[in-house]
């Protein structure tokens, strides 16, 4: 492989990934909007596991966080976020337990 076709993450102000001020603010966003869904999204995890899969109203409350954007492009009008900075994201989503059957994590 070329050394003009490898991929390389973007500079940025801390001179690694994840240091950017925007990412960490959408980050900071999405958190606020799954905090605001997260009793709606654990009030349907019976239904979901009942059905084996996401119901509709599930998927609907966490396309309404706006998730689904975090690591598209923003030249596709996307977040454009580093995955680390969407981890915590997805780490609340999990503490909503949709599969009751799993314990959660004490520590």
């Amino acid at each position: 492989m070329a050394a003009s076709d490898q991929i390389t993450a973007p500079a940025t102000p801390a001179g690694r990934p994840g240091a950017d001020p925007a990412s960490a603010e959408h980050r900071d966003r999405l958190l606020s909007a799954v905090e605001r869904v997260a009793a709606e999204l654990e009030a349907e995890a019976e239904a979901c596991e009942a059905a084996g899969r996401m119901t509709d109203r599930a998927l609907e409350l966490l396309r309404g966080t706006g998730i689904g954007w975090g690591l598209v492009s923003a030249d596709l009008g996307g977040l454009d976020m580093y995955p680390g900075e969407l981890f915590p994201v997805l780490e609340r989503i999990a503490r909503t337990r949709p599969h009751r059957h799993i314990p959660a994590s004490d520590g």
